[in-house]
């Protein structure tokens, strides 16, 4: 997204809405306010800066409440799914209208003093940036392990499902860490596995052609692969590289490119 906010106002509250945008600028969060960001036509700018937007901030008064471009600004974000948060600098109730899209909205109270709330608009919007940002980067980590796996998205959440309700057909070692081997037409590899606690560090799979594998995630962690079945054996063979995903709760937590070495025996390793 090219800005963190769109701030939504009544002209009538301008000048408090660029001290607003003002205080949230100089906090790292990136504004998009009417009174600077509109060029050429003013309906295409406005509709333009939501779009571009991670949410929106409402700064709600009286005169915003009577506002029909705040009614289609309002509008706009609600049927793009952004988020709408109230800065509430009046206690004027909602119209009917505002009240179908704000009444479960969490509002900042402003009262009586809009300035000195500013730290709280401030906190509430950073909550909101992050819980997006994380949900867009798990997005974008479905994307890139799919794309590099030749696999479809969806096929690809399926899998890792399975590894929080897995079938019989699951891999699982003595532990019970589940884990599960995905391979393209290419004859890429994925190996999906458990969140483990610890970053990774130097991480390498070893392998001797049997029905174990061990993947070395870091000094302290190693992960045993039980019972690789047999159509498993010689892709695992035949691969220099393997892309590790570590998932939680349906979600990627982390993935990571992991070199393959093939060995005679693991007894040698233990």
């Amino acid at each position: 997204m090219k800005y963190d906010v769109f701030i939504s106002h009544s002209s009538k509250d301008l000048e408090l809405s660029e001290k607003i945008c003002d205080y949230l600028q100089e906090q790292g969060i990136k504004c998009w306010i009417d009174s600077r960001n509109v060029t050429g036509l003013y309906a295409r700018s406005i509709i333009e800066g939501i779009e571009q937007s991670e949410l929106m901030v409402l700064v709600y008064s009286g005169k915003a409440n009577s506002s029909a471009h705040v009614e289609n600004e309002i509008d706009n974000a609600f049927c793009l799914g952004k988020m709408i948060i109230p800065f509430r600098i009046e206690g004027t109730p909602y119209s009917n209208v505002l009240r179908y899209y704000l009444n479960k909205s969490h509002y900042v109270d402003g009262m009586p003093d809009p300035l000195n709330a500013l730290e709280q608009l401030r906190d509430q919007i950073k909550r909101n940036m992050s819980e997006q940002k994380q949900l867009e980067a798990i997005d974008e980590a479905f994307k890139t392990i799919a794309q590099w796996a030749d696999i479809n998205v969806d096929e690809l959440r399926a899998y890792i499902k399975n590894i929080k309700e897995p079938e019989q057909n699951s891999e699982e070692n003595e532990q019970g860490d589940r884990y599960d081997i995905l391979q393209n037409e290419e004859g890429k590899i994925v190996i999906v596995i458990n969140d483990h606690e610890g970053e990774p560090d130097n991480p390498r799979i070893v392998y001797d052609g049997t029905n174990k594998a061990l993947l070395y995630r870091n000094k302290r962690t190693a992960v045993v692969l039980e019972h690789i079945s047999p159509n498993a054996k010689e892709p695992l063979m035949s691969v220099d590289e393997i892309l590790v995903v570590e998932v939680k709760d349906d979600d990627v937590v982390r993935e990571y490119k992991v070199p393959m070495r093939k060995v005679k025996s693991l007894r040698t390793l233990y």
